[in-house]
């Protein structure tokens, strides 16, 4: 709570505004209020984007890991939704411009290393206990 408390006094109050005017959309029209964004701020520190990135890390788990037409499996030809390239598109310049002006940046791609890591672990874990059922199903 504390943290919290430092942070915002911490966080310029200007980026504070966009990331809640931008969270406070449905992520279906997350595009919205990130078109008209331009960089507008001294130089930054990525840490008052976190939640912003954060954000936009729970748009793309929603509506573009699922798809099966970027997955290869038996089923990737089944018809999804139409693919939100707008969306995507006003994220990736969002992300570019932040990263392009802030310090601190290396820390994205650490925390994308360490996501993807820990995604690819549990998906091992979950493989192991599926395949030890298998074979528990099998010896019954």
């Amino acid at each position: 709570m504390m943290d919290q408390f430092l942070f915002d006094l911490l966080q310029p109050p200007k980026i504070r505004f966009f990331i809640n005017s931008v969270t406070a959309v449905p992520l279906e029209e997350i595009q919205e209020p990130l078109k008209p964004f331009t960089w507008e701020f001294d130089k930054g520190d990525f840490h008052h984007w976190v939640d912003l990135f954060n954000h936009f890390g729970s748009f793309f788990e929603k509506y573009v890991k699922p798809r099966k037409d970027l997955q290869i499996d038996d089923n990737f030809l089944d018809s999804d939704p139409p693919f939100p390239t707008e969306a995507v598109l006003q994220i990736l310049r969002v992300i570019r411009i932040v990263l392009d002006n802030c310090s601190n940046k290396h820390f994205y791609s650490s925390y994308e290393d360490e996501k993807q890591t820990r995604t690819e672990d549990e998906n091992r874990n979950t493989k192991t206990v599926t395949n030890n059922e298998e074979e528990d199903g099998d010896q019954q």
